[in-house]
């Protein structure tokens, strides 16, 4: 009997023990943050901190070889940006032109031949004389060569129109300080021909660490934030790239220029001045996703807490874009089920 009544009241011991232990862990859930899925954009940027350089001069150069017919600036002039300052006349396109004239020349001497050919042979086919298969290959022949001509003069026509003088443009605004040739001279590609400068155009220089260097194109969305600035933001864009070759490992990865794309002078910015810079360098559009820290991972891969009836369930996911705020679920859950942060004990 005594043994009965000790095996009850362990039987209720237990029984309150798991009573308490889910009450209490119920009690937890109730304190614990729900999260569902949202729908919106997933925005991967690039963090870094740099400083305003000036960049204050651009020398324009030569893009073709040929020989400079005009160049219309003197030092002092004033010029805008893309504004055409001279003009030159291409070799390159010349010698083309000149070889397509010569084998334009060769194949209009065969088209005589063959013409001459195609008659002699229609007598001499009509006359049993010789096989009909032996004129039409002198038709096949006259037919492949005109396509040929027909080829070549448009290539003609095309390097023609090409072999008017290019222009030499100012890819920036600003004072012409240097004219480095003349009317009459030959360049080549890269051979400087005028100074540009800018003494207002900042740029700003960041440093980007070898990890991340592969994610940086040009062209890509940059937005600077600086006290200077207050609650603006400054938008900007990747310039150029610049590879760094260090032996310290705080040099490795790109130097990245940041031309800037509103107008900062109101806020009195000056070379060396710091700010920070975020390239956008990828964007999930109108994607699912949960807030980052909802999100764990282990050994099989990426999952959450559900909260199910007060309880909770580990449930795999798989995921998608991320950044340091939000993650990108593509599946393993649903809009309607609520997701809890952190591992519950």
């Amino acid at each position: 009997m005594k043994k009965i009544i000790i095996i009850m009241t362990l039987s209720i011991s237990v029984v309150m023990s798991i009573i308490g232990f889910f009450k209490f862990k119920s009690e937890k859930i109730d304190d614990l943050e729900v999260v569902y899925l949202k729908r919106g954009d997933i925005e991967d940027y690039i963090q870094e901190r740099g400083v305003f350089r000036v960049y204050n001069d651009q020398t324009i150069v030569a893009n073709v070889s040929g020989q400079v017919d005009l160049i219309d600036v003197e030092i002092g002039d004033v010029v805008s940006k893309n504004k055409s300052i001279g003009l030159i006349h291409s070799l390159d396109i010349n010698h083309q032109i000149q070889a397509l004239k010569y084998q334009l020349k060769n194949d209009h001497i065969e088209m005589k031949y063959l013409i001459k050919q195609l008659v002699n042979y229609r007598s001499l086919a009509n006359q049993n004389a010789i096989a009909l298969q032996e004129y039409q290959q002198i038709i096949l022949r006259k037919n492949q060569l005109k396509t040929k001509i027909d080829s070549k003069i448009k290539k003609r026509r095309y390097l023609k129109q090409k072999k008017k003088m290019h222009e030499i443009k100012s890819d920036i605004s600003g004072v012409v300080v240097e004219k480095y040739v003349k009317s009459g001279e030959m360049v080549r590609p890269g051979v400087p021909v005028i100074k540009v400068l800018q003494p207002d155009l900042l740029r700003f220089e960041v440093i980007v660490r070898d990890y991340d260097a592969h994610k940086i194109k040009v062209g890509q969305m940059v937005r600077l934030s600086s006290s200077a600035f207050g609650q603006h933001t400054i938008k900007g864009a990747v310039e150029k790239i610049i590879p760094l070759i260090s032996n310290h490992s705080n040099g490795l990865g790109l130097k990245v220029l940041i031309s800037i794309h509103d107008d900062i002078r109101a806020f009195n910015i000056y070379g060396g001045h710091q700010a920070t810079a975020e390239i956008s360098v990828s964007t999930a559009r109108n994607v699912l996703f949960l807030p980052i820290e909802f999100v764990h991972k282990d050994n099989e891969g990426h999952y959450v807490f559900l909260d199910i009836d007060k309880d909770y369930q580990k449930t795999y996911v798989t995921i998608g874009e991320r950044n340091q705020n939000k993650i990108e679920i593509l599946s393993g859950l649903n809009r309607r089920q609520g997701v809890v942060r952190g591992t519950i004990h």
